[in-house]
């Protein structure tokens, strides 16, 4: 959501925006993350990163009961604290945000 003085804009994907609102059933957590394009980073959103060499390809994840977000690698299934990853490492500006994920019934 976005507004401008008495207008109030929504937007499925933060690029394309328009007067009505989006009802969901299931919202997705903002993780209070951006990747290196400045792109909020989102509960399901897929992102790669890369350390010693090796690129990830992994998805935002949330543990509901701590509130926390983890990256959980796709490839090995190792799952790292969103922010012990970033701040350990300092490997935010390498963390690019490369699709999200609808929830589907």
């Amino acid at each position: 959501m976005r507004r401008e003085g008495n207008l109030v804009f929504y937007s499925p994907d933060m690029y394309t925006w328009h007067g009505n609102e989006i009802l969901f059933e299931t919202a997705d957590h903002f993780s209070g993350t951006r990747d290196r394009n400045n792109r909020m980073l989102f509960t399901n959103d897929i992102v790669n990163y890369t350390t010693d060499g090796i690129q990830h390809s992994c998805e935002i994840v949330r543990d509901e009961k701590l509130g926390t977000f983890f990256l959980f690698d796709l490839e090995n299934d190792d799952l790292i604290r969103l922010n012990s990853l970033i701040n350990g490492r300092e490997i935010v500006e390498q963390i690019e945000w490369v699709s999200f994920v609808f929830i589907q019934d």
